[in-house]
């Protein structure tokens, strides 16, 4: 709820000249308290225990509170709040619910199993009634007019795929520094920290590249650099050495330089195909994205790197195949674990760069006629509202 709202703030509140700036600002912000919370997380669980980890967020929650309350501009009243879309709400949220649980348990039951099969049915029927609903809802939560933007779908999905990759990667990386290179938990997360305070100086970057020639040409580099850094990842083995450690700071930095290059500009282009009048809708669409991508990532690298280790170590003598098997099983097989999971991020990145060019910076002229009539949509809603008020219902 916090960081749907962010694209939205910033493009009612800023000329778009300067939004590539402001989202390189946000983009550093978001990304420096993931990493400081993964080196201060390691931190904590060495020496404190898991469970402090959860009060750590309790003070935070209250300085965002304060915070909140005494800088967010108050950006007014738009149109009349007509209640919160209930049915869309549950339909959408059963619909992921379903599609997570149905993902997770795959790799523990097999993807052949009827329940997997019954899971992944389920979240297609609830799929196609929220998009029933949502079309025929006079306040839906969901405008299903934002999907005929093509080059607008275009970056959302780029994002969604970046935030799959990104989490997917930092997700699996500690549990490699610490089982395959023999890391402590604190060690572990202070080296995934450091090469990630790199974003300091590319998230701005990105977003003054996004004001000054456009935001494809970061997205593109943005691209290229996280592709190269799961390249890196994916041919990582043991026979590297001492070495491995280098390679293992390379794509880190890599991966840092993707998400401060690629994360702003990705934002400003989104916005920029936005509709007038539905930026709080474009921008709930992309977070939606980002987060969907962000839980299937660590779903989806987690079961990959589950499945191949559990199969891998099938008939292992001493191996065991529930509860924390991948102690029990021999550096190659956990390795085999990674790499596969990695190579998934690396496909993925290829579709990145693929999307990131054939983008568009500005709306096609029929995209920009659509725009337009929903303008024009918007002014006439507006209008019959105001003569429903005033008791004159006739239409001129």
């Amino acid at each position: 709820m916090l960081l749907s709202m962010t694209p939205a703030i910033i493009a009612v509140n800023f000329p778009n000249a300067v939004r590539g700036k402001i989202f390189g600002y946000i983009s550093l912000a978001t990304t420096v308290a993931l990493s400081i919370g993964y080196g201060v997380g390691g931190l904590i669980t060495e020496y404190l225990g898991w469970h402090w980890i959860f009060f750590v967020t309790v003070p935070l929650g209250i300085v965002a509170i304060v915070l909140t309350y005494q800088y967010l501009p108050d950006t007014g009243k738009f149109e009349e709040y007509h209640g919160f879309d209930v049915v869309g709400s549950l339909l959408i949220f059963l619909s992921m619910f379903v599609l997570i649980i149905t993902l997770e348990m795959g790799g523990r039951l097999g993807w052949t199993s009827p329940l997997i099969f019954l899971g992944l049915i389920s979240c297609l029927a609830l799929l196609i009634l929220f998009y029933k609903w949502e079309s025929n809802y006079r306040y839906p939560l969901f405008k299903m007019c934002l999907l005929k933007q093509r080059y607008l779908n275009l970056s959302i999905a780029a994002g969604f795929m970046t935030s799959f990759v990104l989490t997917g990667t930092i997700f699996l990386l500690p549990f490699y520094l610490e089982l395959i290179m023999n890391y402590t938990t604190d060690v572990a997360g202070l080296i995934i920290l450091v090469p990630t305070l790199l974003i300091i100086f590319v998230g701005p970057l990105s977003g003054r590249i996004s004001d000054k020639t456009g935001s494809k040409l970061p997205s593109i580099i943005g691209a290229v650099c996280l592709a190269i850094a799961l390249l890196v990842l994916t041919v990582l083995n043991p026979t590297i050495g001492k070495y491995g450690i280098i390679f293992v700071l390379l794509a880190l930095l890599m991966r840092s330089l993707s998400d401060g290059m690629f994360s702003p500009a990705n934002n400003k282009l989104v916005m920029i195909h936005s509709p007038p009048g539905m930026t709080g809708s474009v921008s709930s669409l992309l977070n939606t994205a980002k987060y969907l991508g962000l839980v299937m990532g660590v779903v989806l690298f987690e079961t990959i790197f589950d499945s191949t280790v559990s199969h891998s170590a099938a008939g292992l003598e001493g191996a065991i195949s529930t509860g924390a098997f991948q102690f029990s099983v021999p550096v190659e097989t956990l390795l085999s674990g990674f790499q596969q999971a990695f190579l998934l991020g690396a496909i993925i990145s290829i579709l990145i760069i693929i999307a990131s060019l054939i983008s568009k910076e500005t709306p096609d002229a029929d995209e920009s006629d659509y725009i337009e009539d929903l303008e024009d949509l918007e002014n006439l809603n507006r209008i019959e509202n105001i003569n429903l008020e005033s008791g004159n219902i006739s239409k001129k």
